[in-house]
């Protein structure tokens, strides 16, 4: 039986078997425990690294993509980090390069498929804001005009003294009982005489009998315009990122810089609790006027933990005086006996920015759907209990604040109800550390790369941490 350096005798006094998971608790005479995973490769027997990981991962590779490359300082930070994935159509989309110094980043964020880029009422005074207009004859509480293939609605009717009075309502359409349904108000239309890329939304408004049908007039709601539909591999977002790091990596603080001025913008504050656990994260945002600079804390997120393990995180939107105005979950862990997680529940989107979602369809339209603000069940993962984790110290490299997130056994099934349906792992080809240099996937991930990563090896390689 080979073991790991520094399990030698005379420094080690106690060790604990668990024979249903095959882990190894040793006590050294320090004082300090480390667990092991007894593990077998071809004729050898040894102890593997510990559940923690003494390993990091320095890139993943599918056939001839690089798909993932990290590189590191001397003191085991994640300096670079660059993802590559297949558009399933044989090209290779470079995702994000991101360039760490500890001092500020410089992310280069990229399109797997279709993304848009978008404001919303940005024309809101030419077309949302209605007006008063004058009639000599009654027209009834209300009525519509037709406005090529929509209508202009008018309602409330004011009588003067002189003339009949109405609030004028622009670019309206009219749905007839029979075709009206719970989907009805998640259409869009562009809106008449301008670009293409602008669209409306419509709220359900007012019932009423146009020409002897009887249905239900929209309005609308808002509007939306589509700055930028961005093709697969085009750079979305090269925004500048300023850290303030503390002396056990864990970051501080976080300045968005105007990706123009270099001015900053926003930024978010951390806080920590006596176990270096992120507790409390406050965002804010900076405006700036002719004669003004206004900070403003909108919102912040609070994390709850069960010892040291991250199960839930809630969002807190705070008024213009910093009180709650409403508190939300956002994220769930579910974690199996000891301390992996099992299930990941989440608010789909959160983070969208208006509480709707903005999606293209396979016919280039623009589709909006309100975001349910409630959790659902994003991911559920199954492990081997006999093997360790194989990223090792990599995501705690990376991301020293999900340290509360321990993940100590090797996954072995991924499930997920939107992104990809299922992910199902092999490992093969151990290193003298227990991890290993091949893992067999299979995977259906139609949102990503469609029957490109049905049915895969990847090869991974590792750096060995001190």
């Amino acid at each position: 039986v080979t073991v790991p350096e520094g399990i030698l005798p005379g420094n080690v006094v106690d060790f604990n078997i668990d024979n249903e998971s095959g882990i190894i608790a040793v006590t050294f005479a320090d004082g300090t425990t480390k667990e092991y995973v007894v593990l077998t490769n071809g004729n050898t027997t040894y102890l593997s690294g510990t559940l923690e990981g003494d390993y990091g991962i320095s890139s993943i590779t599918l056939g001839d993509v690089e798909m993932v490359n990290l590189d590191y300082d001397g003191q085991n930070r994640v300096v670079k980090v660059m993802v590559n994935l297949p558009d399933g159509n044989g090209n290779v989309v470079n995702v994000m390069e991101m360039q760490h110094n500890y001092a500020a980043a410089n992310p280069t964020i990229l399109a797997i498929e279709k993304s848009l880029r978008y404001s919303i009422n940005h024309s809101e005074e030419e077309y949302l804001s209605n007006i008063h207009v004058y009639f000599d004859t009654d027209h009834g509480y209300h009525f519509a005009e037709e406005d090529g293939e929509m209508y202009t609605f008018y309602n409330h009717r004011h009588w003067t003294g002189a003339s009949y009075r109405y609030l004028e309502y622009k670019h309206c359409w009219f749905v007839a009982d029979k075709d009206v349904n719970r989907d009805t108000y998640k259409k869009y239309y562009p809106v008449p005489g301008e670009d293409s890329l602008f669209y409306l939304s419509y709220n359900n408004y007012q019932s009423m009998d146009i020409d002897g049908v009887y249905g239900r007039m929209y309005i609308p709601g808002r509007i939306v315009r589509i700055d930028k539909v961005y093709q697969p591999g085009e750079a979305m977002d090269t925004a500048t990122i300023k850290l303030t790091i503390r002396s056990d990596d864990q970051i501080e603080k976080m300045e968005f810089l105007h990706w123009e001025t270099g001015e900053v913008n926003g930024y978010t504050e951390m806080t920590y609790n006596q176990n270096s656990l992120l507790t409390r994260v406050n965002m804010f945002d900076i405006y700036e006027d002719e004669t003004d600079v206004d900070t403003i804390n909108f919102g912040r997120l609070l994390m709850e933990y069960t010892g040291d393990l991250l199960t839930l995180i809630q969002f807190e939107s705070l008024d213009d005086e910093g009180s709650v105005d409403e508190t939300f979950d956002i994220t769930k862990f579910v974690y199996d006996n000891v301390g992996n997680p099992v299930e990941i529940w989440a608010v789909p989107n959160y983070g969208a920015g208006d509480g709707y979602i903005y999606s293209v369809d396979a016919d280039g339209k623009i589709i909006i759907e309100e975001m349910p603000m409630e959790l659902k069940k994003v991911a559920g993962i199954e492990y081997n209990y006999t093997l360790p984790n194989f990223f090792g110290k990599t995501l705690e490299y990376m991301i020293p604040e999900l340290k509360g997130i321990q993940v100590k056994n090797a996954p072995v099934r991924l499930t997920h109800s939107g992104f990809f349906n299922f992910v199902n792992m092999e490992y093969f080809d151990f290193n003298q550390g227990g991890y290993p240099g091949k893992v067999k996937v299979d995977a259906y991930l139609p949102e990503l790369a469609g029957p490109a990563l049905i049915g895969t090896e990847l090869l991974i390689d590792y750096v060995l941490f001190d």
